[in-house]
């Protein structure tokens, strides 16, 4: 097939339908040319990568719990001005 500028509608390719790309075990894929499984070694560095997000991922968000909590913590246990006005609210601050 040489390839030349298109000029008309009726010189355009047409892309795979879904039949042809089940018949391939393609039927999920977006292109016809992107349907190689992994390997076994392409797999087990897929898994290990996964893994190795998902505890990124949770160390992150377990860093980002445990420094909302100190900063609870700290606040907290500050210590605090009381105002209190005449026939008025007690109002306490952090000092």
């Amino acid at each position: 097939m040489s390839w030349k500028a298109r000029t008309s509608p009726s010189m355009r390719l047409k892309p795979p339908n879904r039949d042809s790309l089940s018949e391939s075990g393609c039927a999920r894929r977006t292109s016809a040319r992107n349907c190689t499984s992994p390997n076994a070694a392409d797999s087990a560095a897929l898994a290990n990568y996964r893994a190795w997000v998902r505890w990124g991922f949770l160390a992150v968000l377990g860093f980002a719990v445990a420094l909302f909590g100190i900063f609870h913590f700290v606040r907290r246990s500050a210590p605090k001005v009381t105002i209190s006005y005449a026939g008025g609210p007690k109002i306490e601050t952090p000092a």
